[in-house]
């Protein structure tokens, strides 16, 4: 049996999902901040995007691991084709990389105590993570940026504009979200979670921008995509 994978199809179906997890999102705030009830039986908190290990982790993480696997299997397609495959499998990890760091909070558990500390808060940078992946992007795109020039025009900007989306939104927006708390004395109001709301429908935009494009390039570019199921043999 073999099941294919449709890149507009699935992109809206995607698209869908990434529309309904801001709207629980919006209604979260409507709730805190319009009824003052920030908890409802739990609901806020499960499906709020300023939270950590609810819904939206877990879609945003699955959307970056959906992208990891089309990119592993980009790479494995090119290397019978004896193309660049390592840098596909490079943006792999990359990717998998992502759906953990949404998962497990790699970069504010770890990242932001190193750098940060006790004091950091009045350091310029609230959000002291960017502090090192900043420079880790430009490494990337630098390391990126002949393979990414050499695509098809067509898949190319989608590359191109899911990355400068995806960083003006992890990086750009988590630092203004940092400035704002630190001009409204580390209050996390209305209009921080409107940044975050701002900053993860960036993020989120992004991704599903990218598993499009990585999906476009299978179909077109890398002899397709498919997934098959073997029918079980007779006993």
């Amino acid at each position: 049996m073999t099941l294919e994978l449709r890149p507009r199809k699935l992109v809206k179906v995607l698209a869908i999902i990434v529309g309904l997890v801001i709207l629980a999102d919006v209604l979260t705030l409507i709730s805190t901040y319009a009824f003052g009830r920030n908890y409802v039986y739990g609901l806020v908190p499960l499906f709020s995007l300023d939270q950590e290990q609810n819904v939206p982790t877990f879609v945003v993480s699955g959307l970056w691991l959906m992208g990891a696997f089309l990119a592993f299997a980009v790479a494995a397609a090119e290397k019978t084709r004896r193309r660049s495959f390592l840098y596909w499998a490079g943006l792999c990890l990359i990717c998998l990389y992502i759906s953990l760091d949404e998962f497990a909070e790699i970069h504010e558990r770890f990242v932001n105590a190193w750098i940060r500390g006790p004091a950091g808060t009045d350091k310029p940078f609230y959000m002291s993570w960017v502090l090192v992946y900043g420079p880790l992007v430009v490494v990337i795109a630098v390391l990126f940026g002949r393979f990414v020039l050499r695509l098809p025009a067509e898949i190319r900007r989608l590359i191109i504009i899911a990355g400068v989306t995806y960083v003006f939104g992890a990086i750009g927006f988590e630092e203004i979200s940092g400035v704002y708390l630190k001009t409204h004395d580390w209050s996390f109001g209305l209009g921080y979670n409107l940044v975050t709301l701002f900053e993860e429908t960036l993020e989120m935009t992004a991704v599903v921008m990218l598993i499009y494009a990585l999906m476009s390039y299978a179909a077109k570019y890398a002899g397709g995509l498919s997934l098959r199921i073997a029918t079980p043999r007779a006993e």
